[in-house]
């Protein structure tokens, strides 16, 4: 099959959460003999530390960033599939875009090519919180009125999954959390701090986990011990406001090396990822769970949302009892109190990951879903 990624600009080159995922299943389909290109509305990157394989083709619509380029693009779009699809026929239409308009335009051009259109469902919109008016409109135009339209859908959830159902019956569905390629991480050596250290890393907009990990940590034995690592991305500003809320305990990274970023998480002690109980946190699965698992790594999180269908605590994971300083605090006192023993956890997690969270696990799995539609 001929499997087109669209909806989106810089992919893998901005090395995204979004992107991380979107590469890894494209080396699941080329894996599997299938032709992947990947189309960027807009790229001025072209550099990448990550391995693109030899099948999985990357292309432009446009090759420049302003303004101007974007609303060309999106006029442009159409006519570039169509000029690939008379090139070579375009079976599957692979869509990662939060927008309900680009999901319109992609179906039409299913329509035209005879082509599936697989949507790629990771957030659940409409949750999202301080929204403006297209925002909220657009959020429940995704949620309720595009599943009508997906030929198939891959869930990174299984509350993301039966929103699709309940909203078309007979759409097609698989449940794929975070994968990657867990041999990448062979051959990274783990950071040598100075000192032992706990990570957490993500946006510097969630500001309510990042509080959360911060107060924890000031209140736990921890602090005493280890340090604490964030590695944040986003505005400097507002990574400045994190950093007056932290002492020399605490240290910063951003803007890194995929190899660094992975060297930082094998050296950890702990890699921090508390979800919260909202809808937003139930229905995503943050891509960072399969790199710390594939890091070796041991996960601390919350008793929510998929946490609980491949983690027990305190067997392959921590989960906290719920999203509190108390609750977490408590988890932090323990990892410091079992330092010596979190290397069982840590092979529990690794046994874990090679069935749940590697790429290739779903090599089976996937094709029969591709076959189905």
């Amino acid at each position: 099959m001929n499997i087109y990624f669209v909806g989106l600009s810089d992919v893998p080159y901005k090395k995204r959460a979004i992107d991380i995922r979107l590469l890894s299943f494209a080396r699941l389909f080329e894996s599997l003999g299938h032709s992947v290109c990947i189309v960027n509305r807009l790229s001025g990157i072209e550099t990448c530390d990550m391995h693109i394989p030899e099948n999985v083709s990357i292309k432009h619509v446009c090759n420049s960033k302003s303004l101007l380029s974007f609303i060309w693009s999106i006029i442009k779009e159409p006519f570039f599939l169509l000029k690939e699809h008379r090139k070579k026929r375009i079976d599957i239409i692979h869509v990662a875009s939060g927008h309900y308009f680009d999901l319109i335009i992609y179906k039409l051009i299913a329509k035209v090519t005879k082509a599936k259109l697989i949507y790629h469902y990771c957030e659940y919109r409409s949750a999202f919180p301080n929204q403006n008016l297209y925002h909220r409109l657009n959020g429940r135009l995704i949620n309720k009125s595009g599943p009508k339209i997906w030929d198939g859908a891959i869930c990174i959830s299984h509350f993301l999954e039966k929103k699709a159902k309940e909203y078309n019956g007979n759409v097609k569905t698989i449940i794929i959390p975070p994968i990657c390629d867990f041999n990448e991480f062979e051959n990274i050596a783990p950071y040598n701090g100075e000192k032992k250290y706990i990570l957490f890393c993500g946006s510097v907009g969630f500001t309510e986990t990042i509080n959360l990990i911060i107060e924890s940590y000031q209140k736990s034995k921890i602090n005493k011990n280890l340090d604490l690592y964030f590695v944040l991305s986003g505005k400097d500003n507002d990574i400045s406001i994190v950093k007056q809320k932290t002492d020399n305990n605490t240290k910063y990274f951003k803007n890194l090396e995929y190899t660094k970023l992975i060297s930082l998480f094998k050296g950890a002690s702990a890699l921090l990822i508390p979800l919260r109980n909202t809808i937003q946190d139930t229905a995503r699965f943050p891509n960072k769970i399969c790199e710390y698992v594939a890091s070796g790594g041991v996960v601390v999180t919350t008793k929510y949302g998929e946490m609980p269908h491949y983690f027990i605590d305190k067997y392959n994971a921590l989960l906290s009892e719920d999203f509190s300083v108390k609750a977490y605090t408590s988890t932090l006192d323990w990892i410091d109190d079992n330092l010596d023993n979190l290397n069982i956890i840590k092979d529990n997690s690794y046994k874990n990951g090679m069935n749940s969270f590697n790429t290739y696990s779903y090599k089976d799995n996937i094709e029969l879903f591709l076959k189905s539609l």
